[in-house]
């Protein structure tokens, strides 16, 4: 999708920053990322004034993740969660994301990260939104093998296609 010079997106009021930012414009036609947002691809949630999204503390960046709104309505990154895609997982009381307390649905597939550090199911995981790693054959996470930083820039070790993620 992309900005038209009138403000309007295939006839609607906001457009996507595809993976990491979805923006709503205001009435104005001016980017605001205090109105609302979409969750990918298809349901919009509206961001009201008094900084819940249809009734609850959330909105969503992309299809996996869901960043928490304090009382204030401030969006704060020490206070994201991870929503994949029904259930979802809030940090600690320390702010810190341990990747031995959550797990994610990336894209369909529930992948559990077990105390040893080994991933169940499938034989790779997702820590959003900083990286995305895929394991090695013995299901211990490898940086030997590719990752993406997100929201911009992606790094890869070894042959990575744009057509596999």
């Amino acid at each position: 999708m992309y900005l038209a010079s009138s403000g309007i997106v295939s006839g609607q009021q906001w457009y996507c920053i595809w993976p990491a930012v979805v923006l709503c414009l205001s009435s104005s036609g001016t980017v605001s990322i205090q109105q609302w947002y979409c969750i990918q691809p298809a349901v919009v949630l509206y961001l009201s004034s008094s900084g819940t999204v249809s009734g609850q503390q959330w909105y969503c960046i992309c299809p996996a993740v869901v960043l928490y709104l304090a009382s204030s309505g401030i969006l704060s990154v020490q206070q994201w969660c991870c929503i994949c895609p029904a259930v979802v997982l809030c940090l600690s009381s320390s702010g810190i994301i341990s990747i031995q307390q959550w797990y994610c649905i990336w894209p369909a597939v529930v992948l559990y990260l077990t105390s040893s550090g080994n991933v169940s199911g499938q034989q790779w995981y997702c820590i959003w939104p900083a990286v995305v790693l895929y394991p090695a054959s013995s299901g211990t996470v490898s940086v030997q093998q590719w990752y993406c930083i997100c929201p911009a820039v992606v790094l890869y070790l070894g042959i990575v296609s744009d057509q596999q993620w």
